[in-house]
């Protein structure tokens, strides 16, 4: 069931952040907040265990969605133009997102046909079962880990991208 079918996508207006340096790099810690206003301007509650969602507040996550999605397609088509590629890929749990998938496949493959002057790309995405939330895999490995007896003594561990998931002692830690 898609839930945003009868919901307000425009209803709660969300700024497009601007990066006036001209790269490519972008922030959604300005969406979290204008969120959080939102919330509190129209006093949406969460809701009970079993109670039906609100309208309001099922427009507030449509709309949500919506800017986060017009913003990756913004910064895609400005990557696109600087970049020329051939193809795009869209990966991680955002991935799994079918409004953004959809979003993705007619920005880029199926508009460009239709206008001149647009180059069309091909866009791959992964199936959703594999495309998964690194916070998920994260709290998995940290659930193994603790079950293994290992745990962190201090949270003062240097961050690393090839870190080993399953090892009982991180480095930098005793």
């Amino acid at each position: 069931m898609n839930i945003s079918a009868n919901c307000c996508p425009r209803r709660f207006a969300f700024s497009i952040p601007k990066i006036s340096d001209g790269s490519l790099d972008f922030s959604f810690s300005g969406f979290k907040t204008a969120a959080l206003r939102h919330i509190q301007l129209n006093g949406i509650k969460p809701r009970r265990p079993g109670a039906k969602i609100s309208k309001i507040a099922l427009d507030l996550v449509t709309s949500y969605q919506q800017v986060i999605i017009d913003t990756l397609v913004r910064q895609t088509q400005k990557a696109s133009s600087r970049l020329h590629p051939r193809s795009i890929l869209l990966v991680g749990g955002v991935a799994c997102n079918s409004l953004l998938r959809k979003t993705f496949k007619t920005t880029f493959e199926e508009e460009p046909k239709r206008m001149e002057g647009r180059e069309a790309f091909r866009v791959y995405y992964p199936s959703p079962m594999l495309t998964t939330d690194n916070a998920a895999m994260i709290a998995v490995a940290g659930l193994a880990r603790l079950k293994a007896g290992g745990a962190a003594r201090h949270l003062a561990i240097e961050a690393r991208a090839q870190w080993p998931l399953m090892s009982l002692r991180a480095p930098g830690t005793n």
